[in-house]
Protein backbone atom coordinates (compact mmCIF):
# COMPACT_ATOMS: atom_id res chain seq x y z
CA UNK A 1 0.00 0.00 0.00
CA UNK A 2 1.63 4.03 -1.05
CA UNK A 3 2.32 5.90 1.67
CA UNK A 4 -0.30 9.02 2.96
CA UNK A 5 0.55 11.74 0.53
CA UNK A 6 -1.07 15.20 0.71
CA UNK A 7 -1.64 15.99 -2.57
CA UNK A 8 -1.03 20.66 -2.32
CA UNK A 9 -1.79 22.24 -5.58
CA UNK A 10 -0.66 25.63 -3.94
CA UNK A 11 -3.89 26.60 -1.70
CA UNK A 12 -2.71 25.21 1.54
CA UNK A 13 -0.90 27.53 3.64
CA UNK A 14 0.26 26.82 7.09
CA UNK A 15 -1.18 30.70 8.51
CA UNK A 16 0.41 30.93 11.56
CA UNK A 17 2.96 28.71 14.14
CA UNK A 18 3.21 29.70 17.48
CA UNK A 19 4.82 27.70 20.79
CA UNK A 20 5.38 27.66 24.38
CA UNK A 21 8.95 26.37 25.82
CA UNK A 22 9.39 27.26 29.45
CA UNK A 23 12.18 29.24 30.35
CA UNK A 24 13.34 26.97 32.95
CA UNK A 25 15.59 25.02 32.28
CA UNK A 26 17.72 22.53 33.95
CA UNK A 27 21.52 21.46 32.79
CA UNK A 28 22.60 18.36 31.37
CA UNK A 29 25.57 19.14 34.73
CA UNK A 30 22.94 19.41 37.13
CA UNK A 31 20.88 16.12 36.29
CA UNK A 32 24.48 14.63 36.75
CA UNK A 33 25.05 16.16 39.42
CA UNK A 34 21.77 15.09 41.37
CA UNK A 35 22.04 11.51 39.94
CA UNK A 36 19.18 11.78 37.37
CA UNK A 37 21.85 11.06 34.21
CA UNK A 38 25.34 9.49 33.39
CA UNK A 39 28.30 10.60 32.21
CA UNK A 40 28.72 8.00 29.05
CA UNK A 41 24.16 8.69 28.27
CA UNK A 42 25.67 12.49 27.90
CA UNK A 43 28.39 11.41 25.93
CA UNK A 44 26.25 9.67 23.56
CA UNK A 45 22.99 12.16 23.52
CA UNK A 46 24.89 14.89 23.41
CA UNK A 47 21.69 17.41 25.08
CA UNK A 48 22.51 20.22 26.75
CA UNK A 49 19.33 20.99 29.15
CA UNK A 50 15.61 20.25 28.52
CA UNK A 51 12.80 22.29 29.44
CA UNK A 52 10.88 22.37 32.78
CA UNK A 53 7.19 23.05 32.86
CA UNK A 54 5.99 23.83 36.43
CA UNK A 55 2.91 25.56 37.23
CA UNK A 56 1.14 25.57 33.61
CA UNK A 57 -0.98 21.80 32.59
CA UNK A 58 -0.33 20.61 29.29
CA UNK A 59 -3.86 21.92 28.27
CA UNK A 60 -3.30 25.14 29.52
CA UNK A 61 -0.28 25.56 27.25
CA UNK A 62 -1.92 24.29 24.57
CA UNK A 63 -4.71 27.02 25.40
CA UNK A 64 -1.97 29.49 25.07
CA UNK A 65 -0.01 28.35 21.62
CA UNK A 66 -3.97 28.30 19.87
CA UNK A 67 -4.87 31.78 21.29
CA UNK A 68 -1.90 32.84 19.86
CA UNK A 69 -1.58 30.98 16.51
CA UNK A 70 -5.17 31.69 15.55
CA UNK A 71 -4.58 35.32 16.96
CA UNK A 72 -1.98 35.76 14.36
CA UNK A 73 -3.48 34.28 11.71
CA UNK A 74 -6.64 37.13 12.07
CA UNK A 75 -8.60 34.05 12.74
CA UNK A 76 -10.82 33.04 15.62
CA UNK A 77 -13.11 30.16 17.38
CA UNK A 78 -15.66 30.65 15.15
CA UNK A 79 -13.74 30.41 11.77
CA UNK A 80 -11.85 26.65 12.79
CA UNK A 81 -14.15 23.90 11.02
CA UNK A 82 -11.59 20.88 13.02
CA UNK A 83 -9.19 21.13 15.79
CA UNK A 84 -6.97 18.24 17.22
CA UNK A 85 -4.90 17.96 19.89
CA UNK A 86 -1.98 15.43 19.75
CA UNK A 87 -0.37 14.32 22.82
CA UNK A 88 1.85 11.33 23.96
CA UNK A 89 1.70 11.47 27.88
CA UNK A 90 -0.47 12.43 30.42
CA UNK A 91 -2.60 15.25 30.53
CA UNK A 92 -3.15 15.59 34.30
CA UNK A 93 -6.63 15.44 34.56
CA UNK A 94 -9.54 12.04 34.71
CA UNK A 95 -9.20 9.90 31.75
CA UNK A 96 -11.98 10.23 30.02
CA UNK A 97 -11.54 13.72 29.53
CA UNK A 98 -10.72 15.28 26.37
CA UNK A 99 -8.63 18.02 25.87
CA UNK A 100 -9.69 19.10 22.27
CA UNK A 101 -12.50 19.69 23.92
CA UNK A 102 -11.73 21.98 26.57
CA UNK A 103 -9.75 23.39 23.78
CA UNK A 104 -13.10 24.23 21.60
CA UNK A 105 -14.87 25.43 24.70
CA UNK A 106 -12.22 27.95 25.70
CA UNK A 107 -11.94 28.87 21.76
CA UNK A 108 -15.42 29.10 21.15
CA UNK A 109 -14.92 27.00 18.25
CA UNK A 110 -18.43 24.94 19.46
CA UNK A 111 -18.62 24.28 15.46
CA UNK A 112 -15.46 22.29 15.00
CA UNK A 113 -14.95 18.78 14.25
CA UNK A 114 -12.42 18.30 17.77
CA UNK A 115 -10.62 15.30 19.10
CA UNK A 116 -8.03 14.22 20.74
CA UNK A 117 -4.81 12.38 18.77
CA UNK A 118 -2.37 9.67 20.58
CA UNK A 119 -0.23 8.40 17.54
CA UNK A 120 3.08 8.87 19.44
CA UNK A 121 5.57 12.13 18.57
CA UNK A 122 4.36 11.95 15.15
CA UNK A 123 0.52 13.05 16.11
CA UNK A 124 1.23 16.49 15.06
CA UNK A 125 2.14 15.31 11.22
CA UNK A 126 -0.61 13.30 11.52
CA UNK A 127 -2.88 15.97 12.83
CA UNK A 128 -1.88 18.40 10.18
CA UNK A 129 -2.24 15.62 7.09
CA UNK A 130 -6.02 15.38 8.62
CA UNK A 131 -6.22 19.08 8.46
CA UNK A 132 -5.05 19.81 5.51
CA UNK A 133 -7.45 17.45 3.64
CA UNK A 134 -10.26 19.38 5.38
CA UNK A 135 -9.64 22.47 3.87
CA UNK A 136 -11.82 23.57 1.47
CA UNK A 137 -10.45 26.34 -0.13
CA UNK A 138 -12.91 28.75 1.52
CA UNK A 139 -10.60 31.70 2.81
CA UNK A 140 -12.70 32.28 5.83
CA UNK A 141 -12.29 28.49 7.28
CA UNK A 142 -9.38 27.25 9.03
CA UNK A 143 -8.18 24.27 10.84
CA UNK A 144 -6.27 23.98 13.91
CA UNK A 145 -3.15 22.10 15.49
CA UNK A 146 -2.32 21.75 18.21
CA UNK A 147 0.58 19.70 20.76
CA UNK A 148 1.55 19.69 24.48
CA UNK A 149 3.18 17.34 26.82
CA UNK A 150 4.70 17.88 30.42
CA UNK A 151 6.34 15.16 31.55
CA UNK A 152 6.83 15.89 35.29
CA UNK A 153 3.25 14.93 36.21
CA UNK A 154 3.72 10.95 36.86
CA UNK A 155 6.17 8.33 37.18
CA UNK A 156 7.67 8.78 34.26
CA UNK A 157 11.60 9.56 34.35
CA UNK A 158 12.54 12.20 31.40
CA UNK A 159 16.08 11.23 31.93
CA UNK A 160 16.16 7.58 32.07
CA UNK A 161 12.83 6.10 30.85
CA UNK A 162 14.17 6.05 27.25
CA UNK A 163 16.93 5.30 25.38
CA UNK A 164 18.57 8.12 23.26
CA UNK A 165 15.70 10.78 24.70
CA UNK A 166 15.80 12.74 27.03
CA UNK A 167 12.06 14.62 27.27
CA UNK A 168 11.14 18.18 27.78
CA UNK A 169 7.95 20.21 28.13
CA UNK A 170 6.46 22.76 25.56
CA UNK A 171 3.25 22.98 23.04
CA UNK A 172 2.55 24.30 19.44
CA UNK A 173 -0.21 25.46 17.84
CA UNK A 174 -0.53 25.55 13.93
CA UNK A 175 -3.17 27.46 12.24
CA UNK A 176 -3.66 26.06 8.71
CA UNK A 177 -5.91 28.13 5.60
CA UNK A 178 -6.32 28.57 2.21
CA UNK A 179 -5.00 32.31 2.00
CA UNK A 180 -1.42 33.40 2.58
CA UNK A 181 0.07 33.59 5.80
CA UNK A 182 3.45 32.23 7.58
CA UNK A 183 4.58 29.70 4.83
CA UNK A 184 2.99 27.91 1.73
CA UNK A 185 3.32 23.90 2.86
CA UNK A 186 4.75 22.96 -0.56
CA UNK A 187 4.46 19.32 0.80
CA UNK A 188 3.31 16.66 3.22
CA UNK A 189 3.73 13.11 3.27
CA UNK A 190 3.61 10.38 6.14
CA UNK A 191 5.29 6.73 5.75
CA UNK A 192 3.83 4.23 8.20
CA UNK A 193 6.04 1.51 9.48
CA UNK A 194 3.64 -0.83 11.46
CA UNK A 195 5.98 -3.59 11.81
CA UNK A 196 7.59 -1.90 14.74
CA UNK A 197 4.44 -1.50 17.13
CA UNK A 198 6.17 -3.68 19.34
CA UNK A 199 8.48 -1.25 20.43
CA UNK A 200 6.36 0.24 23.05
CA UNK A 201 4.35 -3.00 23.45
CA UNK A 202 4.93 -5.14 26.51
CA UNK A 203 5.21 -8.91 25.90
CA UNK A 204 1.65 -9.53 28.24
CA UNK A 205 -0.84 -6.69 28.54
CA UNK A 206 -1.41 -5.80 32.25
CA UNK A 207 -4.40 -4.97 34.29
CA UNK A 208 -3.95 -1.42 36.27
CA UNK A 209 -3.44 -1.65 39.65
CA UNK A 210 -2.81 1.98 41.44
CA UNK A 211 -1.27 0.38 44.46
CA UNK A 212 1.16 -2.13 42.44
CA UNK A 213 4.65 -1.32 42.89
CA UNK A 214 5.45 -1.99 39.25
CA UNK A 215 2.44 -0.53 37.55
CA UNK A 216 4.40 3.04 36.86
CA UNK A 217 7.31 0.80 35.10
CA UNK A 218 4.71 -0.46 33.15
CA UNK A 219 2.66 2.09 31.98
CA UNK A 220 5.15 4.98 31.57
CA UNK A 221 8.25 2.82 30.92
CA UNK A 222 9.42 2.45 27.83
CA UNK A 223 12.61 1.08 28.04
CA UNK A 224 11.67 -2.47 28.96
CA UNK A 225 9.29 -3.00 25.57
CA UNK A 226 12.31 -1.82 23.39
CA UNK A 227 14.92 -3.98 25.19
CA UNK A 228 12.60 -6.88 24.72
CA UNK A 229 12.22 -6.16 20.91
CA UNK A 230 15.46 -5.63 20.13
CA UNK A 231 16.64 -8.93 22.09
CA UNK A 232 14.37 -10.74 20.13
CA UNK A 233 15.05 -9.04 16.32
CA UNK A 234 18.50 -6.74 17.13
CA UNK A 235 19.08 -3.15 17.21
CA UNK A 236 19.35 -3.05 13.26
CA UNK A 237 15.41 -3.83 12.95
CA UNK A 238 14.76 -0.46 13.99
CA UNK A 239 17.56 1.31 12.22
CA UNK A 240 16.24 -0.49 8.71
CA UNK A 241 12.91 0.07 9.29
CA UNK A 242 13.01 3.55 10.51
CA UNK A 243 15.63 4.01 7.49
CA UNK A 244 12.91 2.27 4.75
CA UNK A 245 10.84 4.72 5.58
CA UNK A 246 12.44 8.04 5.75
CA UNK A 247 14.07 7.29 2.16
CA UNK A 248 10.25 6.30 0.85
CA UNK A 249 9.31 10.13 2.06
CA UNK A 250 12.79 11.24 0.52
CA UNK A 251 12.24 9.71 -2.84
CA UNK A 252 8.88 10.96 -2.43
CA UNK A 253 9.34 14.74 -2.09
CA UNK A 254 12.67 14.38 -4.76
CA UNK A 255 10.21 13.52 -7.25
CA UNK A 256 8.68 17.02 -6.78
CA UNK A 257 10.88 19.17 -5.70
CA UNK A 258 14.88 19.43 -6.64
CA UNK A 259 16.10 19.76 -3.53
CA UNK A 260 19.96 17.64 -4.70
CA UNK A 261 20.20 20.97 -6.59
CA UNK A 262 18.13 23.46 -4.49
CA UNK A 263 18.37 22.52 -1.38
CA UNK A 264 16.39 23.89 1.30
CA UNK A 265 17.89 26.35 3.70
CA UNK A 266 17.16 24.82 6.93
CA UNK A 267 16.31 21.16 8.22
CA UNK A 268 14.48 20.45 11.07
CA UNK A 269 14.51 16.81 12.89
CA UNK A 270 13.19 15.43 15.98
CA UNK A 271 14.92 16.78 19.17
CA UNK A 272 16.42 13.07 19.83
CA UNK A 273 19.81 11.81 20.84
CA UNK A 274 22.85 11.91 18.98
CA UNK A 275 23.05 8.01 18.07
CA UNK A 276 19.53 8.14 17.26
CA UNK A 277 19.46 11.85 14.75
CA UNK A 278 23.30 11.07 13.09
CA UNK A 279 22.63 7.97 11.14
CA UNK A 280 18.64 8.71 10.32
CA UNK A 281 16.91 11.76 10.55
CA UNK A 282 20.21 14.45 10.26
CA UNK A 283 22.42 11.89 8.40
CA UNK A 284 19.21 11.34 5.78
CA UNK A 285 18.53 14.20 4.73
CA UNK A 286 21.25 16.97 5.91
CA UNK A 287 22.60 16.91 1.81
CA UNK A 288 19.20 18.51 1.19
CA UNK A 289 19.03 21.90 3.46
CA UNK A 290 21.87 24.38 3.58
CA UNK A 291 21.59 24.64 7.32
CA UNK A 292 20.18 22.59 10.45
CA UNK A 293 18.38 23.80 13.51
CA UNK A 294 19.25 20.64 15.64
CA UNK A 295 20.47 22.90 18.51
CA UNK A 296 17.37 23.98 20.02
CA UNK A 297 16.30 20.44 20.38
CA UNK A 298 19.79 20.14 22.21
CA UNK A 299 18.37 22.24 25.08
CA UNK A 300 14.93 21.88 25.01
CA UNK A 301 14.49 18.32 24.78
CA UNK A 302 12.23 15.91 22.84
CA UNK A 303 8.99 17.61 23.46
CA UNK A 304 6.64 14.74 22.83
CA UNK A 305 4.35 15.47 19.64
CA UNK A 306 5.34 19.51 18.98
CA UNK A 307 8.98 19.02 18.21
CA UNK A 308 9.10 20.76 14.77
CA UNK A 309 6.82 23.44 15.57
CA UNK A 310 8.27 24.28 18.18
CA UNK A 311 11.96 24.58 16.70
CA UNK A 312 9.89 26.34 13.77
CA UNK A 313 8.64 29.16 16.18
CA UNK A 314 12.07 29.57 17.77
CA UNK A 315 14.01 29.76 14.22
CA UNK A 316 11.77 32.21 13.55
CA UNK A 317 12.22 34.13 16.56
CA UNK A 318 16.18 34.09 16.41
CA UNK A 319 15.89 36.64 13.26
CA UNK A 320 17.99 33.97 11.04
CA UNK A 321 14.43 32.61 9.02
CA UNK A 322 13.95 34.95 6.51
CA UNK A 323 10.87 35.40 3.82
CA UNK A 324 11.36 33.21 0.74
CA UNK A 325 13.38 30.50 2.70
CA UNK A 326 12.68 26.88 2.78
CA UNK A 327 12.36 24.92 5.52
CA UNK A 328 12.31 21.02 5.28
CA UNK A 329 11.06 19.49 8.57
CA UNK A 330 10.94 15.50 9.79
CA UNK A 331 9.15 13.72 11.97
CA UNK A 332 8.55 10.32 13.59
CA UNK A 333 6.54 8.65 16.43
CA UNK A 334 6.10 5.27 18.04
CA UNK A 335 3.54 3.35 15.68
CA UNK A 336 5.92 3.73 13.94
CA UNK A 337 5.14 6.67 11.45
CA UNK A 338 7.42 8.90 9.97
CA UNK A 339 6.23 12.30 8.25
CA UNK A 340 8.29 15.31 6.12
CA UNK A 341 6.88 18.52 5.30
CA UNK A 342 8.37 20.91 2.96
CA UNK A 343 7.34 24.54 4.04
CA UNK A 344 7.77 27.86 1.59
CA UNK A 345 8.67 30.73 3.47
CA UNK A 346 5.85 34.09 3.19
CA UNK A 347 5.76 36.36 6.06
CA UNK A 348 8.07 35.18 9.06
CA UNK A 349 6.82 37.42 11.31
CA UNK A 350 3.82 34.76 12.17
CA UNK A 351 6.05 32.19 13.65
CA UNK A 352 5.77 33.45 16.99
CA UNK A 353 6.66 32.44 20.85
CA UNK A 354 4.67 32.90 24.27
CA UNK A 355 6.39 34.83 26.55
CA UNK A 356 3.42 35.84 28.19
CA UNK A 357 1.38 32.98 29.09
CA UNK A 358 0.20 34.09 32.37
CA UNK A 359 -1.56 37.20 30.82
CA UNK A 360 -2.80 35.01 27.89
CA UNK A 361 -4.62 32.62 30.24
CA UNK A 362 -5.25 35.22 32.62
CA UNK A 363 -8.94 34.76 32.24
CA UNK A 364 -8.90 30.76 32.61
CA UNK A 365 -10.49 29.25 35.82
CA UNK A 366 -8.01 26.77 37.77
Amino acid sequence: MPDSRQQIEGGAWLKACAAYAPSTRVTIDEAIRQGWYGDAEHAKDQYLSVAVEREWWPAEMALATARTALQTAGADGGSVDQLAYASIHRHGNARLWQPAAYLQSALGAPQALAFSLSHGCNGMFVAARLALATLRGDPGRHTLVVGADRFGTSSFDRWRGDYGVLYGDAAAAAVFGSTPGFARVLHLSIAGVPELEGMHRHIAAHVEYADDSTHAQLEFGVRASKKAFMERYGRERFFEAIGAALSRLRDDVLERFALHAQPADWLITPHLGETISAPLYVGMFSEFARQSFAEYGQRIGHTGTADQFVSLAALARSGRLENGQRVLLIGSGAGFSCGLMLLDIHDVSRATQCDEIDSILSDIER
